[in-house]
């Protein structure tokens, strides 16, 4: 790490704080910002600010002013006039502005920021910065929000029907206007229940068995709410012939679902089994059957669902863009969904249409500001009250269409009554649009340093050698198709803004019009594709980046060819990185519970132009990219990342030291220099993570213990659900570990009798067998994790005396105390399932040590 230039270059003061702070944004403490529209990948408003201040400062005291208040970071402290002063003058480039986070974190600072994205949905969100005039009174919006406060959100139908609104400004006095005249004509069609306004309509998706004839409501859940240590509420399910009726009861129901986590639908009555390819060929000759069958009342009560409650009107046309969607990336349009438009049933897609025609109607199109903040109503309002939606059971809650990054299927659908006091409602999007803009409003309103473009990052207008400094966050791979996704948003929001912004919302869609600007890999977009599109935007940075320029680039990947192509293209785009920084940037995510291998971090790579030309044969960088890897697997450790962030730590550090030369060359014809890189880092992070972790040297076990442990350990792979606790690997990534332990294959470790493949949902998932699961011990003799297996089911079935007897009697290549150890290293980390328990019975009868209840754990050690 380079002892002079930028903090970012030196290591940021305070990182564990900013970090914190990081983790709140992204888990429920999000800026209003944020809630303007759902935008993927959206970085916190922290890190944002953290890694500009860090490619300016070389202070630590400055930064430490700028970033943290009390014992905490934040983007709340005030910036002093004299630091904006001398930002001025320099100029910020994010060329994938996206969410917009980097380039208001810019613009509060009091830089020259240039704002770019190819996709007009972000480049509205990115336009939401570019406040010329009040649009919010925000002392009076904040006087009047806390007088209407009502939990977590402002009562804004109390606010619009009982103040004077043009106190508020323009954007509530007309959002007001708006809302009341769709809800006079249309709430008719939400008949109140009893004297109470329905909040929630819960649909169920419909088919008939093939095999005795009855109708199945097909449902992932049979719970209503499941709040813990609160009454629990679910359906029962009684026959009445070929058809049913349900029940609200209290309580657990025993019921299994009828989709469960597979892919088949059991019928109730039969048991027949609805295999998956048949269920889609059904559902998609008519994708909005449903059945209406409970309603919540805005106090959270369930009833049964009454006729009237299920009357939907007619609706002849809609405003909303009914282009073909893209079938290879909207997952949705395999059960038959052919536009947007059908994604939202009638009395959704009336509401939506009317609430588009009420703005255009209301709003002229030279109050452009206006427009574009009220067409976000209409997006939050659609991705929370389509036919794509469904229920949380645990916090009582829709779930809106994005919850999975992309509209895809589901069983329990919500339909929300939008004149409610409830989530996805027009009043609570509404909240959420004005506390954006006030917050927007207040903090970067009239800054004449802000330019924006949409345009492709590969040549923008702009001079050479201009640029101070970029900041910016890249696709990552295929992680999301931003074109294909986001054509969900543009169908929403286009008949709102094509009149006021022809030139950025005259596509008929994104997928078909702007997927190729896109640099992700996707549909016609493929590896080659990416490289060639990164290189090129490299190069690019390169020309318009002043010599002394940085650049601070977000990336995160789980696949080691990412990163090979990442590699490459940053050497031969003549870039050197002069430091990694993993920063936290993305929710916990439920993903690790499916076992998929989630990162809650992003690796910041800092970029200066290289000023030497050199070259070097990757086998003589071996020692430094090894010393590089476990210097930052130590320190992310010490620093409490976890899991897979681990990984990406050391991923880092290896291109930190390959980029310093020129020209990557191999001594062996055999040896790609870039892939060899990238390897180093799964030959030497497995075993270095187990070892800093446990305390433990485990280098010199054989390599089907080493990944044994490396798997269990490090917390990456563990899935918990209603069965039990496994540790699951997905396939491709058990090659890739492979690759780090050359005697090692899939197929080995499977004809050994450690791991087995899925026959369930993820067929391409793979279980790590623990000791019970086995059916097999490979070479017990030799490899020390099927003796130790071996050993722990004799002690399981016949105590200690069946150990001593095996170790007496079996010439094992190892020590008991190695054996020991593993007991001990499994007595406390990995997951709290029999194996865990076992080893510690073991480690108490066989080994005499006792483990304390109160000694750290995986799980607290990363807290």
């Amino acid at each position: 790490m380079p002892e002079g230039g930028k903090l970012i270059e030196r290591g940021l003061p305070e990182l564990e704080k900013i970090n914190e702070e990081a983790r709140r944004e992204k888990t429920g403490g999000r800026y209003p910002i944020s809630e303007l529209n759902f935008w993927w990948a959206r970085k916190p408003l922290v890190v944002s600010r953290a890694m500009i201040l860090g490619s300016i400062l070389d202070n630590d005291e400055e930064f430490i002013r700028l970033m943290i208040k009390g014992n905490e970071a934040t983007v709340e402290n005030p910036i002093p006039k004299d630091v904006i002063k001398r930002f001025e003058n320099l100029t910020l480039l994010d060329p994938f502005a996206g969410g917009g986070s980097i380039p208001f974190e810019g613009l509060r600072l009091g830089l020259k920021v240039i704002a770019n994205d190819y996709n007009p949905v972000a480049w509205a969100l990115l336009k939401a910065l570019d406040i010329r005039e009040e649009l919010v009174n925000v002392k009076e919006w904040e006087r009047i929000s806390k007088k209407y406060k009502r939990g977590f959100t402002v009562d804004m139908e109390d606010v619009c029907t009982k103040e004077d609104k043009s106190k508020l400004g323009k954007l509530v006095d007309l959002g007001c206007k708006i809302i009341l005249g769709v809800k006079q004509k249309n709430e008719k069609l939400f008949p109140d229940f009893n004297g109470k306004r329905v909040a929630a309509y819960l649909w169920f998706r419909e088919t008939d068995c093939p095999n005795c004839g009855a109708k199945i409501p097909i449902t992932s859940s049979w719970y209503l709410k499941k709040v813990k240590s609160k009454e629990k509420l679910y359906l029962s399910i009684e026959y009445k012939g070929d058809d049913y009726i349900v029940e609200i009861e209290e309580g657990e129901t025993k019921a299994s679902p009828t989709k469960a986590s597979n892919k088949e639908v059991m019928c109730p009555r039969c048991n027949y089994s609805i295999p998956e390819k048949e269920l889609v060929s059904k559902i998609s000759k008519e994708p909005n059957r449903a059945r209406l069958l409970i309603i919540m009342t805005e106090d959270k009560e369930f009833h049964l669902a009454r006729p009237e409650d299920s009357n939907l009107p007619q609706v002849s046309e809609s405003p909303i863009n009914v282009e073909v969607i893209q079938d290879k990336v909207v997952s949705a349009s395999r059960y038959g969904f052919r536009n947007y438009a059908e994604m939202f049933n009638k009395r959704q897609l009336k509401v939506l249409s009317e609430l588009i025609e009420e703005i255009r109607k209301q709003v002229p199109k030279e109050e452009a500001m206006l427009r574009l903040y009220l067409s976000f109503l209409v997006s939050k309002h659609g991705d929370h009250n389509s036919f794509l939606t469904h229920w949380h059971s645990s916090y009582v809650v829709v779930g809106d269409t994005m919850a999975f990054r992309r509209p895809a299927m589901t069983w329990n659908v919500v339909e929300v009554n939008p004149f409610s006091l409830f989530s996805g409602s027009l009043w609570s999007m509404f909240c959420d649009i004005v506390e954006a803009c006030a917050f927007i409003q207040e903090r970067v309103k009239d800054n004449p340093n802000y330019t924006l473009l949409m345009k492709s990052a590969e040549d923008l207008p702009i001079s050479d050698g201009s640029i101070d400094l970029i900041v910016t966050d890249p696709p990552y791979y295929d992680d999301v198709q931003y074109a294909e996704i986001s054509d969900f948003f543009y169908a929403l929001m286009k008949p709102v803004l094509e009149d006021v912004y022809p030139e950025n919302f005259h596509f008929s869609s994104l997928w078909r019009e702007r997927s190729m600007e896109e640099m992700s890999v996707g549909p016609g977009r493929n590896r080659n594709f990416f490289e060639m599109k990164f290189k090129t935007v490299l190069n690019f940075m390169k020309r318009v980046l002043k010599d002394d320029g940085i650049i601070a680039m977000f990336y995160a990947h789980k696949r080691p060819e990412f990163w090979i192509s990442v590699l490459q293209a940053i050497v031969e785009s003549g870039f050197t990185i002069s430091n990694t920084i993993p920063v936290h940037t993305e929710q916990e995510s439920s993903s690790v519970s499916r076992g998929k291998v989630a990162m809650q971090t992003s690796v910041v790579m800092v970029l200066r132009k290289r000023k030497e030309d050199r070259q070097a044969f990757v086998e003589d960088l071996k020692s430094d990219i090894e010393r590089a890897i476990t210097t930052s697997i130590k320190r992310a450790i010490e620093k409490g990342y976890k899991g897979a962030d681990i990984m990406l730590a050391g991923i880092g550090a290896s291109l930190s030291v390959a980029t310093q030369y020129s020209n990557l060359l191999a001594k062996r014809k055999d040896v790609k220099p870039f892939d060899s890189v990238i390897e180093m880092v799964y030959e030497v992070a497995p075993v270095k993570i187990v070892n800093f972790m446990t305390n433990k040297n485990i280098s010199a076990m054989d390599s089907v213990t080493k990944l044994y442990l490396f798997t269990r350990v490090s917390d990456i792979y563990i899935r918990k659900d209603s069965k039990g606790i496994k540790v699951v690997i997905s396939s491709d990534e058990l090659i890739n570990l492979t690759r780090g332990f050359p005697d090692l294959s899939v197929e080995y470790l499977e004809k050994e009798g450690i791991i087995k493949r899925s026959s369930g949902k993820e067929k391409s998932d793979i279980e790590l067998l623990n000791f019970k699961n086995r059916v097999r011990f490979g070479n017990k003799e030799r490899i020390i994790i099927d003796a130790y297996h071996y050993l722990l089911r004799r002690f399981e079935e016949e105590g200690k005396k069946g150990v001593e007897k095996e170790i007496t009697s079996t010439i094992f290549t190892f020590s008991p105390q190695e054996l020991c150890n593993i007991a001990e290293i499994l007595s406390v980390h990995g997951p709290d399932d029999e194996e865990k328990k076992a080893s510690k019975e073991y480690l108490l009868q066989i080994c005499n040590k006792r483990i304390d209840d109160n000694q750290v754990t995986l799980d607290s050690f990363f807290k």
